[in-house]
């Protein structure tokens, strides 16, 4: 209706009026340090690491051994990918060494069996990566070690007790060793066994 020139409006009850706006509250910075509280915890209140084990491993001050490397679960993953840290430190004459150890002999008594069947596939398969800084470390001046406690495995191929996953390994880390450094490896069996060796190859 209209009523001196005006529209005549129904008040509005009131479960229709709207709500007086509230006060803004004011917004405190946040102090320093409190996101620290949540650094290093998951929504469950359990810490994180932000390193990986095998990280964490690779930082240990003095540091840890290569079987204790071994034994971790993202090793080879991690080689294969270029990890920096663990190419360096895997790719040193006494880490080569221990790796030929593990493929080219029986463990000793006392080892676990998880360790004793898991340490010899996890060498053979970093040498068998195919990484080309670990191969130089075997045909580096000096170290023609490296191959003698390499093709030492060949002595025992003779005696039936020799297992066959040891063979295996040697076998696919002479080839990988082998498409690397043709030549390299020739020349040594060529000085260590002209016959036996090359005939068996």
């Amino acid at each position: 209706l209209w009523f001196h020139g005006r529209v005549n409006q129904p008040e509005l009850s009131d479960q229709f009026r709207p709500l007086p706006m509230a006060e803004t509250a004011s917004c405190d910075p946040i102090p320093a340090g409190a996101w620290e509280t949540f650094n290093g915890v998951d929504a469950y209140g359990c810490e994180v690491s932000p390193l990986s084990t095998l990280d964490s491993r690779l930082e240990e001050v003095p540091q840890c051994s290569i079987e204790e490397l071994l034994d971790e679960d993202e090793i080879v993953q991690e080689f294969r990918a270029g990890n920096s840290r663990l190419v360096e430190r895997l790719c040193t004459l006494d880490a080569v060494r221990t790796l030929v150890e593990y493929i080219t002999q029986e463990p000793s008594e006392g080892v676990s069996q998880g360790s004793r069947f898991r340490r010899p596939f996890v060498a053979a398969e970093l040498l068998a990566c195919n990484v080309e800084r670990l191969f130089e470390v075997f045909v580096q001046p000096g170290n023609v070690e490296l191959l003698n406690l390499l093709f030492s495995f060949m002595d025992s191929l003779s005696r039936s007790s020799t297992p066959p996953a040891l063979a295996s390994y040697f076998c696919s880390t002479v080839m990988a060793l082998f498409a690397q450094y043709p030549d390299d490896i020739a020349a040594y069996l060529r000085h260590r066994c002209p016959n036996e060796l090359l005939d068996v190859l």
